[in-house]
């Protein structure tokens, strides 16, 4: 989720795990994205730059990205693409969000394959 909303942006800094640094938080006026200190520089500078996206730098020994999430939402519902606490898992509703041809579209493409 985290290249389809930056538009094709890489947040992996480490390659052996699932999941990159970087955590948006979307609501109906602000785009934040939470990360650690030495990496929000990157995502913000070369990722995301041009954007108006709020950075949130936090610090290694602070919350998870996704607790501070999770606090500054307040008694918002979040939904989440990974399991995390606070959050509601709706992986499949968030990639039907990216997935842009209707039904019929997808059948014209099936039957001209």
């Amino acid at each position: 989720m985290y290249a389809w909303f930056s538009c094709g942006g890489d947040n992996k800094i480490l390659r052996n795990m699932e999941t990159g640094v970087g955590t948006f938080l979307i609501t109906m006026n602000d785009v934040f994205l939470i990360s650690e200190t030495m990496s929000i520089g990157f995502l913000i500078d070369d990722v995301m730059a041009g954007s108006d996206i709020q950075p949130v730098p936090t610090k290694w020994h602070e919350p998870a990205e996704t607790a501070v999430a999770v606090k500054m939402a307040g008694d918002a519902a979040i939904m989440s693409d990974t399991e995390c606490p606070g959050c509601e898992y709706r992986l499949h509703d968030l990639q039907m969000l990216q997935f842009p041809l209707t039904s019929y579209e997808l059948m014209i493409c099936k039957d001209n394959c």
